[in-house]
């Protein structure tokens, strides 16, 4: 009974290891910055493809 429960909190202890580590590394992956358009506005991508299609913003 003893040997079951140290396997098991061995495992315990892996699984655990194993998700702070991989928790780290995700967390350190450089994400890459959004670019800004000028006059700090962002066209709605739903008007410009209206647009393109002939159609008229009110």
């Amino acid at each position: 009974m003893l040997q079951t429960i140290s396997r098991v909190l061995k495992l315990v202890l892996a699984f655990c290891i194993g998700a702070t580590l991989i928790g780290c590394t995700s967390a350190t992956i450089s994400q890459p910055t959004p670019t800004q358009k000028s006059a700090g506005q962002i066209a709605n991508p739903a008007s410009e493809n209206c647009v393109k299609q002939g159609g008229m913003l009110v």
